[in-house]
């Protein structure tokens, strides 16, 4: 028997093969040569295996590439990409229809499914909840963009953030709603376990007014990094960014879905707009603070879900003691 903890899953290497993946494209595109599409590929076909919406990074090169052909500015001809992407398609077709045969599949997928007269609903609570959970992941950077383009200079990133503080505010009144608006690693008892699995009096590990606190601010980061995809000059290619992000938070409107799936629409709205910032040691010290921050609480929330387990087990071998059943013959 095993168990896994929600903090360490297979959501962390799909999501560094997600980046892998990106960033080769975006090499591809840059610099023209065929071999980063390869490497691109072959990150989205692994990312495919070990998570499978990693995967939709490869139909969403594909579909830039024929859009760019379409425009007559395309980096490549067609059958140059088309060969990579293709066979690596296959492949994916391959293994998948394989795994099938085998019934070696994941089950689960009833658990993402919805009725059909919820869609819409679901499809527009959504598009507020990835604005500010992407929002909350990236705060920092909005915080650097914040403070090195000196934003609190423009109008209209005041309207905009006022805005996405206005709507907060009156979801709170009107449903009483706040994060985390959607659960599973982000929750109200802790990073991980929530109370679908968790035994005993559970206790919040933060009061509602922090909670309430961070909703505003997450909301006000994302109307930053809005404002920042906005105003900021793009290159030709720039688009690439937006675009994956847009491809791999299209399903979340339209299945049930968890926090962790944002992470990747986060990683590449945050790729895109990381070139606008200019790095000093100084902010290099501070992002290795936060980052051992980080790195510490989700151990020690690691930790206690591991604990826990180990008090279940206790438990049930205590209870096994007093208590033997029938001996097996």
């Amino acid at each position: 028997s095993y168990n896994l903890s929600f903090t360490f899953m297979t959501d962390i290497p799909a999501l560094a093969l997600t980046a892998a993946s990106a960033i080769a494209y975006w090499q591809a595109l840059q610099t023209r040569q065929t071999k980063w599409l390869w490497l691109g590929s072959a990150a989205a076909f692994l990312g495919f295996f070990t998570r499978q919406t990693a995967g939709l990074l490869l139909p969403a090169i594909g579909a830039y590439l024929l859009w760019q052909q379409y425009k007559q500015r395309a980096p490549f001809k067609l059958g140059q990409w088309l060969i990579p992407l293709g066979y690596t398609a296959l492949a994916m077709s391959t293994g998948y229809a394989w795994l099938h045969y085998q019934n070696w599949l994941p089950g689960g997928t009833a658990l993402h499914s919805l009725p059909a007269n919820t869609i819409v609903k679901h499809a527009a609570w959504w598009t507020w909840y990835i604005f500010v959970y992407v929002g909350l992941i990236a705060a920092p950077l909005a915080a650097g963009l914040l403070w090195q383009k000196k934003l609190w200079r423009d109008w209209r990133w005041y309207a905009l953030v006022g805005a996405s503080v206005a709507v907060t505010v009156i979801i709170k009144l009107t449903t009483d709603t706040q994060l985390p608006y959607v659960l599973n690693i982000i929750n109200l008892f802790g990073l991980g376990p929530n109370k679908n699995v968790l035994n005993g009096v559970l206790q919040f590990q933060f009061s509602g007014w922090l909670w309430g606190a961070a909703t505003i601010g997450a909301a006000g980061s994302a109307a930053t990094l809005l404002y920042s995809a906005l105003v900021t000059k793009k290159t030709i290619h720039a688009y690439w960014w937006l675009w994956g992000a847009a491809i791999n938070a299209a399903p979340l409107l339209f299945v049930e879905s968890f926090d962790r799936y944002i992470l990747p629409v986060a990683l590449l709205f945050v790729l895109f707009l990381v070139p606008n910032l200019t790095w000093t040691r100084a902010q290099t010290a501070v992002a290795g603070v936060a980052i051992a921050i980080i790195s510490i609480y989700s151990l020690s929330q690691t930790a206690f879900y591991l604990h826990w387990n180990q008090a279940r087990w206790n438990l049930a071998e205590h209870a096994a003691h007093i208590h033997p059943g029938p001996t097996a013959r």
